[in-house]
């Protein structure tokens, strides 16, 4: 819902979740890997999996967390969790970043 209308786009009727964790930063643009974050989005994976068996689910963690990994598994979910980091910024320019128009400055 929220992400498709600031994309501008329609909501695609995606099904599973993917969740996102534990990511290897590696001290990469001043971020600090996270230790329990992989530990949040494997317990999220798994109490969605308790409660729809057969919806499909899917963890990206450490080195297989990458930007180009998550953007390709996003494909076709309906629910994303992420355990990360995070910042604000102005709803408008997180907008130009999410459609790729923007850029993203630490």
């Amino acid at each position: 819902g929220h992400l498709a209308r600031l994309l501008g786009k329609p909501e695609a009727p995606g099904d599973g979740l993917l969740a996102v964790g534990g990511v290897a930063y590696g001290g990469t643009k001043g971020w600090a890997d996270l230790p329990a974050a992989g530990v949040e989005a494997q317990r999220c994976r798994d109490l969605f999996r308790a409660g729809h068996a057969r919806r499909p689910a899917q963890l990206l963690e450490k080195e297989e967390a990458t930007p180009q990994a998550v953007r390709k598994a996003m494909a076709g979910r309906r629910w994303l969790h992420l355990a990360k980091h995070g910042y604000f910024d102005p709803p408008t320019r997180t907008s130009r970043i999410l459609a790729g128009s923007g850029e993203r400055r630490y």
